[in-house]
């Protein structure tokens, strides 16, 4: 507990009182006791008990004001924590989102970089252009493959077996990586 100037004040206070009552009480019995001062001291014990309350009532609302502070302090630091937390949770999803992110990406690159391996390997194995290559990709792509055939010289070729070549190439590839 920490000694405030309001608690050295009361200390003060406590002390002068009973010193006060010690030196009236060695005045009443120096004196005699008298009958006539009895009125004066009843009303001057009267006076000290309602000070001694006053300075009680005084002492409790410092307590329960200091017990507040304490309370509202650990309330704050409660409120700070938990905004941490809040902050530390958002960050970590949202490095999290970055992650899968990147995960993704590098996946589509994979990809990628496969389906130009395969075509490597494949266009010239079934001597396919380029331009033929995109239409196969396309009319896979939009369920047309049996409705177009591969661009030449002379036209469009429409035999039966007319993408099987690449089709199978592409199918069978085995990635050597």
């Amino acid at each position: 507990m920490y000694i405030t100037f309001n608690s050295c004040e009361n200390i003060v206070k406590n002390k002068s009182i009973k010193i006060f009552v010690l030196l009236l009480i060695s005045f009443n019995v120096l004196s005699g006791g008298d009958e006539s001062d009895d009125a004066y001291y009843a009303n001057l014990d009267a006076e000290l008990a309602a000070f001694e309350a006053q300075v009680a009532a005084e002492l409790a609302s410092q307590q329960l004001m200091a017990e507040i502070e304490a309370e509202m302090a650990r309330k704050s630091a409660l409120d700070a924590f938990l905004q941490k937390l809040a902050d530390d949770k958002a960050s970590a999803a949202a490095s999290t989102a970055a992650y899968q992110a990147s995960l993704k990406v590098e996946e589509a690159i994979e990809v990628v970089i496969e389906e130009v391996a395969i075509n490597e390997v494949c266009k010239p194995a079934s001597n396919l252009s380029e331009s033929n290559v995109e239409l196969f990709k396309s009319a896979l792509a939009d369920g047309s493959l049996f409705n177009v055939g591969p661009q030449s010289s002379n036209g469009t070729e429409f035999g039966a077996n007319r993408w099987d070549a690449y089709a199978n190439c592409v199918s069978n590839y085995v990635n050597p990586f």
